[in-house]
């Protein structure tokens, strides 16, 4: 059968709809040759969401006028270019230590005591650092491309993977690793490989 591959960077304005295997654009964009949603021509027919069920398939995204909560509808907000799939996965991407925001609506609980942005004092976690070897880079590869393009893939894995097991939480994806330009020319005189931490 037809294997649908999300792509790893999502759409940029706009959500993956697996079951079309397309990017649906925020208006005005539209998708552009790539698939993504980058071209502004506003000429794709309109709001892909027009007839969506809420809570079913239309776009979710942050509350701007309830805290600690993501709402949906069939209109996304005006300058607002962040939407997801579910509640569940706009919560874990915004509030991932809320323990209110995922509930449905009306449930009567409130916003957690803690900052949404930064885990509770008390909250046990552990920093797992991650290292990928990069060898072999021709000279007009951009280091700071590369980096925001593994920083993509990593989270996006790390989001699928926190789908899969109860409890995983990702607070965090951050390079640990900055390397300037003079030292990136170094490197590449020198012939070694780069070396890149999150």
């Amino acid at each position: 059968g037809f294997v649908c591959d999300i792509p790893t960077a999502g759409c940029t304005n706009g959500m993956f709809n697996q079951a079309l295997c397309q990017c649906e654009c925020i208006p005005p964009f539209c998708p552009d040759i790539s698939g993504d949603c980058m071209d502004p021509s506003d000429n794709c027919g309109g709001n892909p969401w027009q007839e969506c069920t809420r809570g079913v398939n239309c776009p979710w995204w942050v509350n701007p006028l309830k805290e600690e909560s993501c709402t949906t509808g069939p209109i996304v907000p005006i300058g607002n270019w962040d939407i997801y799939n579910t509640r569940e996965a706009c919560c874990n991407v915004n509030f991932a230590y809320s323990a209110y925001c995922d509930e449905s609506e009306g449930s009567g609980s409130g916003p957690t005591a803690h900052p949404t942005s930064a885990d509770p004092e008390d909250f046990q976690y552990e920093v797992v650092p991650i290292k990928f070897d990069v060898s072999g880079l021709p000279d007009s590869i951009i280091m700071r491309d590369l980096k925001d393009e593994m920083s993509t893939v990593l989270k996006r894995i790390l989001l699928r993977l926190s789908d899969t097991i109860p409890g995983l939480k990702i607070s965090n994806v951050e390079e640990q690793v900055v390397l300037n330009r003079n030292l990136e020319k170094a490197l590449r005189a020198l012939k070694k490989d780069v070396t890149l931490y999150f």
